[in-house]
């Protein structure tokens, strides 16, 4: 059975307990290794990620088996659950970490290759943050919610490790509702809510960042909805 997937990887169940991801291409094999070195690694008091069962290689592609999560997306989740016990979950997410490192240098960097955006807006902020275990990807369509317990899935590699990597992808569902964009109904109580958790101006500065990366791979039709956000997302920071 295939399962549905986002990263462009093919997801397969393999058995009742087992999904296997296969990398897109052979150019993608070393970042999806990377990827379940990550997943395996994952530690955290309160979230869990799928057991990494086997890894190797097919038909020239990397691929590796995991246990199979039997839940729902954590937009599904907010969709239908109150906001008090969706906010008890979320919680879980947040970063407990004290370490932290300047990180000036990675982000220019990063902002360096991204078309049109304001680079200006870097200097309103210190980039001593904190540094430590990231997710890299963590969107409400990588969570899952199961018997109340979290499991996050797809793992990335980040161009800065760090807490607030998480909290702005976070802030592409709270704040631009990235996952209900296709929905008929958009939980906004929720989502304004959970954004109040932890919107932060460095916050929202990601979020412009992550907005502008993904901007160039999107059709017309997310291309528009990323420029409205982005705008709103700018507004923002301009506010805060």
């Amino acid at each position: 059975m295939i399962l549905k997937g986002h990263s462009g990887c093919s997801l397969e169940l393999v058995n009742k307990n087992t999904v296997r991801k296969t990398s897109k291409d052979n150019s993608y094999n070393t970042r999806l290794l990377a990827q379940m070195g990550k997943q395996e690694k994952f530690c955290h008091p309160t979230v869990r990620a799928p057991r990494v069962f086997d890894y190797g290689m097919k038909n020239g592609l990397a691929y590796f088996d995991m246990e199979y999560v039997r839940g729902v997306s954590f937009s599904e989740f907010c969709s239908y659950t109150s906001y008090r016990k969706v906010e008890k979950l979320f919680c879980k997410l947040l970063p407990t970490e004290t370490q932290t490192r300047c990180c000036r240098d990675e982000i220019i960097k990063k902002c360096s290759f991204l078309e049109g955006f304001p680079s200006q807006l870097l200097e309103l902020v210190s980039w001593e943050i904190p540094v430590g275990e990231c997710h890299g990807d963590l969107t409400f369509e990588n969570i899952i919610v199961k018997d109340n317990s979290l499991y996050v899935i797809d793992f990335l590699d980040s161009f800065v490790e760090s807490s607030l990597i998480d909290q702005s992808k976070l802030m592409q569902d709270t704040f631009c509702a990235w996952s209900f964009k296709d929905s008929n109904y958009v939980p906004w109580h929720h989502l304004y809510m959970l954004n109040s958790l932890i919107q932060d101006k460095r916050n929202y500065i990601l979020l412009l960042i992550h907005l502008y990366r993904i901007l160039p791979y999107s059709n017309e039709t997310t291309k528009k909805f990323i420029k409205c956000k982005i705008l709103n997302v700018t507004n923002k920071i301009e506010m805060f």
